[in-house]
């Protein structure tokens, strides 16, 4: 007589322990990927500016770098806006300086 073996609906213990083990490996593996910092470029002077936004609560400045030949945008992380001001009040006085040479 041949027996038939029921089959059962449910997976077994094993398949389930084994597409769990899959999932938090390709978890942690996309996690670091998305974490990691970007290669660092270093580009000729003039090629990049920066753009420095409006002060949050914490009184940060969020700076941008923007690539002059590509249009990107590169995040440039938090910085205390106080420190940025005295090199735009640097900046600016150089610039009227520049153009009141003539005068």
């Amino acid at each position: 007589m041949l027996l038939i073996r029921r089959v059962s609906a449910r997976p077994s213990r094993r398949l389930v322990v084994i597409a769990g083990l899959a999932a938090t490996t390709l978890a942690g593996i996309g996690a670091v990927l998305l974490t990691a910092p970007a290669a660092t470029v270093t580009r000729p002077p003039g090629q990049e500016g920066t753009i420095r936004l409006a002060p949050d609560a914490a009184k940060l400045c969020q700076r941008l770098g923007f690539d002059n030949r590509t249009g990107a945008f590169r995040n440039q992380g938090l910085v205390p806006c106080e420190a940025e001001a005295d090199t735009a009040v640097d900046r600016m006085q150089a610039i009227r300086a520049w153009f009141n040479r003539n005068k």
